[in-house]
C-alpha cells in the first residue's frame, strides 16, 4: 500500500480526472488550489481501472479520447495512482458487499464503493468526486482517527452532501465546520 508518502492526501474519483481531461475550469482550479496547499492527489486502483476500461471500450470516440487524455496526463497533473495487494482488494470487495447488503449504496455503484473502500484502507481521509447524485455533488469521508472502516460499526461511513466547487471559486469545497489548511 504505497499511498502514504505525504501527510495530506486526497483521493480522486475517476470523474474528477475526466473533468481535468475535459479542461473543466473547476477541476483545474480544485487541483491547483489543493496542490498549492500541500495536498497530494492520488487515484485508487479501481478509478484507474475505470479510466482504462473507458479508454479501451468506451461508448464513443470522444469518451475514449477523454480517457486517453486523462491517463496520459496523470503525471503532468501531479496525480499519483496507488496500488493494493490481493488481500487488500479482497477486504475492499467484502466491504462493498456489506454496503450493498445494508443498502448504503445503490447496486449499480459497486465501483464507487470499491473506490471508497480503497481510499479508506490506505487511510486517506477524503474522497473527492464531481459525480452528481440527486442534483448535489457528494463527498465521502471517514474519521481521520478511526483507521480503516470498522467491520462491526453500524455506521461505517459518513456520506456528506455538499458542493465540491462553486463558481467562481472553491471556498465552499470544505464541509461546514472543517478548514482546509
Amino acid at each position: 500500500m504505497a499511498a502514504r508518502t505525504q501527510n495530506k492526501q486526497l483521493s480522486l474519483d475517476a470523474n474528477i480526472v475526466f473533468d481535468l481531461a475535459g479542461k473543466k475550469d473547476f477541476a483545474h482550479d480544485f487541483r491547483e488550489l489543493f496542490q498549492s496547499k500541500g495536498y497530494g492527489l492520488v487515484l485508487s486502483p479501481t478509478a484507474v481501472h475505470e479510466l482504462h476500461l473507458i479508454f479501451t471500450d468506451g461508448d464513443s470516440e470522444a469518451e475514449r479520447e477523454l480517457a486517453r487524455t486523462a491517463l496520459v496526463n496523470l503525471k503532468q497533473w501531479g496525480i499519483r495512482p496507488f496500488d493494493l495487494d490481493s488481500a487488500a482488494e479482497a477486504v475492499c470487495e467484502q466491504f462493498v458487499r456489506r454496503l450493498l447488503r445494508q443498502r448504503l449504496i445503490p447496486e449499480d455503484e459497486f465501483n464507487d464503493g470499491l473506490i471508497l473502500a480503497e481510499t479508506s484502507l490506505v487511510k486517506i481521509p477524503l474522497l473527492v468526486t464531481s459525480d452528481k447524485r440527486h442534483g448535489q455533488q457528494v463527498i465521502y469521508f471517514r474519521k481521520r482517527s478511526s483507521g480503516p472502516l470498522p467491520w462491526n460499526s453500524t455506521k461505517p461511513l459518513w456520506i456528506v452532501s455538499c458542493p465540491i466547487v462553486t463558481t467562481p471559486g472553491l471556498k465552499e469545497f470544505v464541509p461546514p465546520g472543517r478548514r482546509c489548511r
